[in-house]
């Protein structure tokens, strides 16, 4: 599922991955311990030349956040199938509002389920 080259016609994350997509961290970094749920707030594009190399950033239940390659995906997130509904169409602005909306309990939808 993984796109390893740029050639390839395997399937991107971009398919798998949305804002609103659960995840659950496979070992222990920086942002999050292992078994903690995040969920994506955010898709980007890491490239002005390759449309396929894509940034997914996730928030996680203790408030830690930042952006995963696929690469980084891989090696340290389990994708959980399906989109939280309340965060579907999540527009993430910037930091500071995205730590006022963790404050307010934006994410709660994430952790519940």
């Amino acid at each position: 599922m993984l796109l390893q080259h740029r050639d390839s016609v395997l399937r991107p994350y971009n398919e798998l991955i949305n804002v609103g997509t659960r995840c659950k961290a496979k070992r222990n970094s920086g942002i999050c311990k292992r078994g903690e749920i995040g969920v994506c707030y955010e898709v980007y594009t890491r490239s002005n030349t390759d449309p396929y190399d894509l940034g997914f950033s996730f928030i996680f239940y203790n408030g830690g956040y930042d952006g995963w390659s696929t690469t980084d995906i891989d090696a340290g997130l389990l994708i959980i199938p399906g989109i939280v509904p309340s965060l579907a169409d999540y527009n993430f602005a910037n930091v500071s509002q995205l730590r006022i909306d963790f404050q307010r309990g934006v994410f709660s939808d994430a952790w519940e389920q």
